[in-house]
């Protein structure tokens, strides 16, 4: 290498390596990473002590090196040995980076070094953790357990919601049976959790903020159990100046009152002693009654009209003690009195939540697939849904038009409350049914209906449209049978014109040439008789003469026989060809197998077959002294191939007789063939039979 080149390729060489990025080698890169600090860096490497395995993650680890700061590595699968907090650990991978700008830390490499104290648990508070110092810390926190829950979205969790001091932050632990039995008990509990300070965006709940993330049930200490009464908690009449926001904040709440009607297996709504309508959403599926006393303890929200409860719970004060019949008539109550005023206007009228009305109308969906129980009845031209949750069996006599009557309770459907919205959105009315006589049937649809008339029509009017198609199927198949008997008879007629022509032409043959040639033939034979001492040249020609003659004799006799013979007007081709060979071969000695339509040949192509076959069969008998003598024809590779076997003598057939000695036979069978563009080839010998083999292109018949 010159030594002018080699300066600059090291320089570039040490520039290309100085380009190169280092990896990420300090857990506090990792956790701004986290954070969800933008970096360009793809790789890390560091030496670190194992804070802790998370075990909600799965496959994560939380990482704790000489900065002081820790950090979350995720899918880490490598590793074969068991893992303890306290572990001296070198670990490398990937930093990738997804679609909504999320870091995912990869773990490709992991080696344990040695084995360590655990690191301890730093003590805060849910301001601290809120503050975000302790993200990705081992923490430990005591707070007030305000609500308890397997988690909807993967029941795997179990959710806690911590509070402190006004303050309210989600602690996250594996979901277990044990948990899931404590949940009544942790609820108003005051207890301290131990995990490590989540700030990971995860991909579903990207907004809940920083939680506390627990490896076990064991992370929860109860320090005070909560009261033994659940209902011993304040009054929902106590939050009426509380405003939506704080509301849930306050804890559980209960309330106590008649039963007015109970829905979907877990909800029911209930008419408090101060006449204030609370909807409760129970935790379980057992329901009351509509008329049953009860008291019902949950977490307080608000749609800005009334005050409910979720993720109830309830108890019988007095079983059925209410009766079930209204007080005074029930209202008959339409559409446009629900959804609007006097004038017409878009009013949703909500003093009409939790009345019992009735209201009458047209049937324009039933319950079924996808509709969960609800029957849709249209009243002033507006659709009113009907839910039947409660009585599943009252929809199973009414037919869509039906004109109905139903009597339920008036519940207002409202959007739950939005911080940032003004006020909820009033989505409608739903009428709940409370028992299977709530509906009365007052007219059947009519027969005669819109929808029936149309299908008349359309059933007429198809049945017209299959008739006149049909007529006109029979007209086509009338027209092409027509066609076809034309095209038999003219086939008949031709047929029998061309037997005629044939018979005809074999007269004339017969009585002109035939007779000639014999009367030559004769003429011959007495100047053979008459040769005396003539030049032997001059015999030897007459000779060749004579059997020239004899050949043309044969050949115009099997020329006569094909005039007069039917075997062209056959079918199948194996009655042909032995309707061809009948006259000269004894069918015991024969065999014959011809696979091949007759409608795949033409009648020239045919004639040429017969004549040929018929030629070598002759021979294989006259000159081979066949005693057995195979024909078999088939179709193979778009082309017809036919063989004539025997036992015969067999011959030598480069010094078998030809032209020049008076044999027309192969000569004859080389130009059939030659003119239907195939091949003619025969294997012989001596004393061993002969096999003659041919192969054409299929022809098509015209």
């Amino acid at each position: 290498m010159s030594p002018r080149l080699s300066i600059p390729l090291l320089v570039l060489c040490l520039l290309s390596s100085l380009a190169v990025a280092k990896p990420l080698q300090t857990a506090r890169e990792l956790a701004d990473i986290n954070r969800g600090r933008p970096c360009t860096e793809t790789n890390f490497a560091l030496t670190a002590t194992l804070a802790r395995p998370i075990q909600p993650i799965g496959n994560g680890i939380l990482v704790l090196d000489d900065t002081g700061a820790t950090s979350l590595i995720l899918d880490n699968r490598l590793c074969r040995t068991p893992l303890a907090a306290g572990d001296l650990i070198d670990i490398s991978g990937d930093i990738s980076y997804q679609d909504d700008g999320r870091a995912h830390v990869t773990a490709r490499a992991m080696k344990v070094l040695g084995h360590g104290t655990p690191p301890p648990f730093l003590d805060t508070d849910i301001a601290g953790i809120l503050s975000g110092d302790y993200d990705f810390r081992l923490v430990r926190i005591t707070a007030t357990v305000q609500d308890a829950f397997v988690d909807e979205i993967d029941p795997r969790f179990f959710f806690l919601v911590l509070q402190q001091g006004g303050e309210t932050i989600y602690a996250a632990a594996p979901c277990t049976t044990k948990l899931s039995d404590r949940q009544e008990e942790l609820i108003g509990a005051i207890v301290t959790v131990t995990g490590y300070c989540d700030a990971y965006r995860q991909k579903n709940r990207r907004h809940m903020g920083r939680s506390v993330a627990m490896g076990s049930d064991c992370d929860i200490v109860v320090i005070r159990p909560a009261s033994s009464n659940a209902y011993d908690v304040p009054d929902i009449s106590s939050l009426r100046d509380v405003t939506p926001d704080e509301m849930h904040a306050r804890g559980r709440h209960k309330t106590r009152g008649r039963v007015l009607v109970a829905w979907h297996g877990d909800t029911f709504l209930l008419k408090t002693d101060d006449n204030d309508i609370v909807r409760v959403e129970t935790a379980t599926k057992a329901l009351p009654t509509a008329g049953d006393e009860v008291e019902a303890v949950g977490f307080p929200e608000t749609d800005v009209y009334n005050i409910n409860l979720i993720r109830a719970k309830w108890r019988w004060l007095s079983p059925a003690a209410a009766p079930r019949t209204p007080d005074g008539p029930i209202p008959l109550v339409s559409a446009r009195q629900l959804l609007s005023d006097e004038q017409n206007r878009a009013k949703m009228n909500a003093e009409r939540h939790g009345q019992l009305v009735r209201m009458e109308g047209l049937v324009r969906a039933l319950p079924g697939i996808g509709n969960d129980n609800i029957l849709y009845l249209e009243s002033d031209s507006t659709m009113i849904a009907v839910d039947l949750s409660a009585t599943p069996c009252a929809a199973d006599d009414l037919e869509i038009g039906s004109r109905i009557a139903v009597t339920g309770l008036c519940v207002m459907q409202v959007d739950r409350f939005r911080p940032n919205a003004a006020l909820p959105r009033v989505r409608g009315f739903t009428l709940v049914l409370r028992e299977t006589d709530d509906i009365t049937v007052l007219a059947r649809p009519s027969i005669w209906t819109s929808a029936t008339v149309w299908s008349v029509f359309g059933v007429m009017l198809a049945v017209l449209c299959a008739a006149f198609g049909w007529n006109i199927s029979l007209r086509r198949l009338a027209e092409r049978r027509g066609r076809q008997l034309m095209r038999d008879e003219i086939a008949t007629v031709k047929a029998k014109l061309q037997v005629e022509e044939r018979t005809r032409l074999a007269t004339e043959l017969h009585d002109t040439l035939a007779q000639n040639m014999t009367g030559i033939s004769m003429e011959i034979e007495a100047a053979n008789d008459l040769r005396g001492n003539a030049p032997k040249p001059m015999l030897d020609h007459l000779g060749i003469a004579a059997k020239a003659l004899k050949s043309c004799r044969d050949e115009l006799r099997n020329c006569l026989w094909d005039l007069r013979s039917q075997a062209l007007e056959e079918q199948d081709m194996t009655t042909a060809i032995l309707r061809t060979l009948q006259p000269h071969v004894n069918e015991s000695n024969l065999s014959v197998r011809f696979n091949i339509p007759r409608t795949q040949l033409s009648d020239k192509t045919a004639h040429a077959l017969l004549r040929i076959i018929r030629e070598l069969v002759l021979n294989a008998m006259r000159h081979g002294e066949a005693t057995s003598v195979e024909v078999s024809g088939t179709i193979d590779n778009d082309k017809l191939r036919c063989s004539v076997s025997d036992n015969g003598k067999g011959f030598d057939p480069q010094t078998a007789p030809g032209v020049l000695q008076g044999h027309f036979g192969i000569q004859g069978i080389h130009e059939r063939i030659d003119e239907l563009g195939g091949t003619f080839e025969i294997t012989s010998a001596d004393g061993k039979g002969t096999r003659a083999t041919i192969a054409i292109p299929i022809p098509r018949k015209v």
